[in-house]
This record gives structure tokens, sequence and C-alpha cells, in this order.
């Protein structure tokens, strides 16, 4: 190829969370979606980049003028471009990355380009050099200076040929010179020096019969029961939102949220209620494949949303220290549906938006949302799940329960 040809890499730049934090709690990253759709791209074999020492090295993009840092300045209503001039001009590259990118050669017509992209992210260190310079409770932004992503080496092929087992090339940069596309993005965020964190709420799991449990005497014998049961281990009381749109940190890749915050419990306040709002899966375990519960993608909501985003507070359920809250789901009619075999049930992660203080406490008079003064969606969610454990087979028109618990400390946002 000409050494003056360039391609065209379509680069999308994007902050992981909106918020940093200084802290280093909440682990922070700039992820860039890369995707091959130039019409002059036409190698049809994978495209192998080396990230070192390029745009998406972020504090070594910084410092040699490949990425552009602006601090917003309210009082202005602009974003001002921050001095960077303190960063070490070696800083970055220590670890060589490589990212595959499909060649769009032979691509099926109307492909999504976030499937067939690829998203590489660049972790920023709480202790950085770069970290110093984002001072708390400022936003800032960072973008692509302009088209040259400074890759230093690429080439066409298999990454095992082209890249030894200790990251290093074995064959030469190709000549051409790689340039973003027109969709650029920018990772917007705002520094903190630290984040307001949720107790440790522990989930538990568990499949019965009637035949076993006492507590269940009026139902007909042999129904089978998912419990749910969640304790809040801290040593406060805090308040949970089981219904609604959550808005907390969640993770973001290059173009969408990593993961939905819709209906996340079932309403652990109507204990009496026959269908609980509660995800929850069963899986085939001789398949691994998901029988009953797949996610779905988000229907069309008919209701015109509320100006005022704050939770009613009868969206809110408390979780007091030690007191485990408790929710019993009649499973008989799903699971004996299923063929003889051996199943699951997995309880996907739920992301809860949460406040400290029990509903009353926080409660103001002539006001039916959540105070103003406690709604906060910059916070790390109260993430449950429980995900193992949960065994049963269905054997004869019946369900045998393997008796068992399912536990799992939850993390907040990103871990």
């Amino acid at each position: 190829m000409d050494e003056f040809q360039q391609l065209r890499i379509s680069t999308q730049v994007h902050s992981r969370f909106r918020v940093f934090d200084r802290s280093g709690r909440l682990p922070f990253s700039i992820a860039f979606g890369l995707f091959r759709r130039s019409p002059a791209d036409a190698v049809p074999r994978p495209l192998i980049l080396c990230t070192a020492r390029s745009a998406f090295d972020v504090p070594y993009a910084l410092a040699h003028g490949l990425l552009t840092l602006h601090g917003h300045r309210p009082e202005e209503e602009q974003d001002v471009e921050v001095d960077v001039s303190r960063l070490t001009k070696t800083e970055g590259g220590v670890n060589s990355t490589h990212v595959v990118l499909p060649s769009p050669v032979n691509r099926a017509k109307g492909i999504s380009r976030i499937r067939d992209s690829k998203t590489y992210p660049c972790q920023v260190e709480a202790e950085s050099e770069l970290a110093l310079l984002l001072d708390p409770n400022k936003k800032y932004v960072i973008r692509l200076a302009g088209t040259d992503l400074g890759v230093k080496w690429h080439a066409y092929g298999e990454i095992d040929q082209l890249v030894s087992s200790e990251g290093k090339t074995t064959q030469p940069s190709s000549q051409e010179k790689l340039i973003s596309g027109t969709r650029s993005g920018h990772a917007r965020f705002k520094a903190v020096s630290s984040l307001p964190w949720p107790p440790e709420v522990i989930t538990h799991a568990r499949l019965y019969t009637s035949e076993v449990s006492s507590s269940c005497s009026q139902t007909p014998e042999g129904a089978t029961f998912l419990e749910l049961s969640i304790t809040n281990e801290g040593d406060r009381s805090i308040s949970i939102q089981n219904r609604g749109h959550q808005n907390v940190l969640v993770p973001w890749g290059p173009f969408e949220p990593e993961q939905a915050t819709n209906l996340i419990l079932p309403r652990m306040n109507r204990p009496e209620e026959r269908h609980p709002r509660l995800r929850w899966q069963v899986i085939n375990t001789d398949t691994g494949v998901v029988v009953y519960g797949k996610p779905k993608p988000p229907g069309c909501d008919l209701h015109t949303p509320s100006k005022d985003r704050r939770p009613m507070l009868s969206y809110l359920v408390t979780l007091k220290p030690g007191e485990p809250l408790i929710k019993r789901i009649d499973t008989t009619k799903i699971l004996l549906k299923f063929p003889e075999g051996r199943y699951s049930i997995r309880i996907p992660p739920q992301r809860i938006w949460w406040c400290y203080g029990t509903v009353e406490e926080i409660s103001d008079e002539g006001d039916d949302r959540v105070p103003k003064r406690l709604y906060n969606t910059c916070i790390p969610p109260v993430t449950l799940r429980a995900e193992s454990g949960v065994h049963l087979q269905i054997e004869g028109g019946k369900c045998l329960v393997e008796e068992g618990t399912a536990h799992l400390s939850p993390a907040a946002a990103g871990t």
C-alpha cells in the first residue's frame, strides 16, 4: 500500500461512569468503540492494532495531543481546555494491548455497528498523574484532538500469528495511517472526592416444597416455592426502590449502558401479591440453556413520564439492620411445564437505588416522593444476586427439590 494512504476507523469515545471517584473505590475507564466501516477497506482479514502509545492510551494521548481534556466553567457556560503539561510524556504504554477488528468484507447487510464493534477500555488509576489534574466537584470532557489515532503498529491477519505470547509483534506494521471516522463522541464525567457507598446486603434464594414447610400448610401438597430473602448487613437502615426506573450509576460501553436498570425487584412491601415483578430464570443444567425468564427488550412505555424523576415513597421498602425481608413465590405451574430433567434457578443481578433511613424517617409532609435533599443519582447501587445453589429435578410429574440456599454478597457498580 502507498505510505500516504489513510484508513478510516470509526471511533466512539465514552466514559464508563459519569463520575470519577478520586478515592479509587469505583473503577473508572475511558471506553473506545472501534469499527471498520470505510468503503476503502477491502481487506478480508482481521485488522490487529496495538493500543500502547496511541489515542487509546489516555495519559499518553493527552500528553502528546492526541486527546484533549476540557473542564466545564458553569459561569461561562463553556468548556475550557485543561493544561496537561504536568503529565509525563512517557507515561502510558507500559503494557502493549492488541485489539482485533473484524473485516467489513462480506459483512451481512444491516448488521448493527454496536454488535460488530470492538470495545477497548483504558483504565484511569486514582493515584495517576491524570487523576491529580481532576479537581473534585468539577465536570470534564475528553475528546479526540483530531483524526490522527497515533497507532504505532497495525497489521492484517490472525493475532496468534502476528503477536507472540509475550505481546511482541512478529511482523512490521502496515504502511497506511489509521485515522478516526466522523463519529468520535466524547467522554463526559464529574470528579468527586468520594461516593456514598451502600452497606453490604446479602441475598438468599431457596427452593422448597409445601411437604417440608409448615408455614405453607394452607397450600396444596407438593407445591414448590421460591423464597427470596434480603438482609441488610450494615448498622443503619436503608430504603431501597423496588419499582420503576433505577437512576443510579451504571457502567457504559462506547454506545449504550452495559445493563438495563428498569423494574428490578418484586414488590417486597406487598408479600401477598400473587404475581410479583421478580426477574428469575430457570436453566437446564445439562444444556445450560435458559428455558424460562430470558431477557426481553424493553417494551414501549405509553405513559407520559413525569418531569419529577424522584421515586414515589410507595416505591420504597426499608431494610433494617439484620432483619431479613422475605418474599415467597409459588413456582409450581411454571416448573411442571418443563420436560423431565435437572434444572437450576438463577436470580440475575439487580441494581437498585437506595438511601439511608426508613421510609417513615425520610418522608416530608405533603410530598409523596423521595425528598429532593436525599435524591442522589450519582451513587453506586445496591446490587443483589443469587446465582447458584438452587437446584431441582423434574421427574414423574413432580418437582424434586435439592435443598440448598444460594447466597452471594453484592458488589457496587463496576466490580
